[in-house]
């Protein structure tokens, strides 16, 4: 089963521009139909979504995409570019190669240090798992964009989820935060949230892990047994605002695997902890009281050096009307990390809407309005691909993006409530194929 919900429109909502993100979609192949009614939004465009799409194709272009670390910025991301731009001129787009100056300071690496008791590094590094070859060596390390480069030290001490009602617990606990290393398990604020009320309370650093409880072992086997998180697995951290240029966070902030934070919170033993702060590791958290310090280093480009210039690709299929605002279809094609769903899926799923819809073009279909293909660069430092191409005055007529598609069971898409019917619509027509998806009456508003 499916669901669909809108919300604030990722595409700024200012410019009065509608707009979808699809994202989780269950299965690349079968959710095609569904993105071709959503790409065409024009009579006579429906022909299309009879088509299927092509699995092999979708799995060379998921080699190509996932094959290395993608980091905006990083020489990787040339040989994407032309990777993309050879599938689209093949399937008769009109392409460009819109390169744009962003800052996107790239780290170069990030430390902690237990410093007592028994002092030694805490590992911030993943290991390799099974038969993974991409976990071993070549893998981008941990880091938090947009964290300001720094040394600090001071005692460990654990916040919960860094929420607001944690903060007010740890004031009815009597403990003072000021100058202490904050250790936070992942929630539903965003990181940079979490990082500001660290920051507004005198921490000095904040370290993050996923506990277990939320995506561990409690859940199943994990990596390479199963599909739950390791215990040295690590999430890359955005620490953005909003779309646009950023500004750093105001405290160093690190992520770790649970198996690192455990090297840390089982040698705290003072300061209980309502039941609620109880996650999974095997041993009761505290919130320590000082038995426990720790270091934190962070490394990073200089603002000198963290200019860069990255590129946006731009494929065109020429409307009957020139006069009508394009539709635009963009996916991002870097991460923070390495994977084939976060940097990879997108733009496959792209290539493989802009085969099927040139090859109706090929048999004479044009649609009502220009559709424009894209993909952006610098996508996960706060959507900086998107806002450049907006910058450049080509304001859409809607645009819909594809992130995430080819994970998990269920379809989810969030986005301005004028797509909905449209969205609605296109579901409608794969239901009627006997396919996964289904719209609740209540949620095609």
């Amino acid at each position: 089963m499916g669901s669909v919900t809108t919300g604030p429109d990722p595409f700024r909502p200012g410019r009065g521009v509608a707009t979808l993100c699809a994202a989780r979609m269950p299965s690349v192949r079968r959710a095609l139909p569904l993105l071709l009614s959503l790409a065409c939004l024009a009579p006579g465009a429906r022909a299309a979504t009879a088509q299927v799409a092509d699995t092999v194709r979708l799995a060379a272009d998921l080699r190509v995409l996932a094959g290395a670390p993608a980091l905006a910025g990083l020489p990787r991301q040339d040989t994407l570019v032309a990777h993309v731009l050879r599938e689209l001129a093949r399937a008769g787009w009109d392409t460009a190669r819109t390169p744009f100056a962003a800052r996107v300071p790239h780290p170069h690496g990030s430390y902690l240090h237990r410093l007592s008791p028994q002092p030694g590094q805490v590992p911030s590094f993943e290991l390799r798992a099974g038969d993974d070859s991409l976990t071993f060596g070549g893998i981008w390390p941990p880091f938090a964009a947009y964290s300001p480069a720094d040394s600090v030290e001071g005692p460990a001490l654990y916040v919960n989820r860094g929420e607001p009602e944690d903060w007010r617990t740890l004031d009815s606990l009597r403990v003072d935060p000021g100058g202490a290393i904050a250790i936070v398990r992942t929630g539903r604020s965003s990181p940079l949230q979490v990082a500001r009320r660290a920051a507004a309370r005198g921490v000095k650093a904040l370290v993050v892990f996923t506990d277990p409880l939320d995506a561990g072992y409690m859940h199943g086997e994990t990596y390479p047994d199963g599909p739950w998180r390791h215990p040295d697995a690590l999430t890359r951290l955005p620490l953005v605002a909003g779309p646009g240029p950023q500004a750093d966070a105001p405290i160093p902030v690190i992520p770790i695997g649970y198996g690192h934070a455990f090297q840390l919170m089982a040698a705290q033993r003072a300061g209980p902890v309502p039941q609620a702060w109880q996650g999974a590791l095997p041993f009761r958290y505290h919130t320590g009281m000082g038995e426990v310090r720790a270091a934190v280093v962070t490394r990073r480009d200089a603002d000198s050096a963290a200019r860069r210039t990255l590129v946006n690709t731009v494929a065109t299929l020429g409307g009957r009307d020139a006069a009508l605002a394009p539709l635009v279809v963009g996916a991002p094609r870097d991460a923070l990390g390495p994977g084939a769903i976060e940097q990879g899926s997108g733009v496959a799923s792209l290539l493989e809407l802009a085969r099927l819809l040139g090859a109706r073009a090929r048999d004479g279909w044009r649609p009502r309005r220009t559709i424009v293909l894209a993909t952006w660069e610098g996508s996960a430092w706060g959507q900086l691909g998107a806002m450049a191409f907006l910058a450049s005055g080509r304001a859409p007529f809607a645009y819909v993006e594809l992130a995430r598609t080819g994970g998990g069971r269920r379809f989810h898409a969030a986005g301005t409530p004028a797509l909905g019917p449209a969205l609605a619509a296109a579901l409608a027509d794969v239901r009627g194929r006997g396919a996964w998806a289904r719209v609740p009456d209540a949620e095609r508003a």
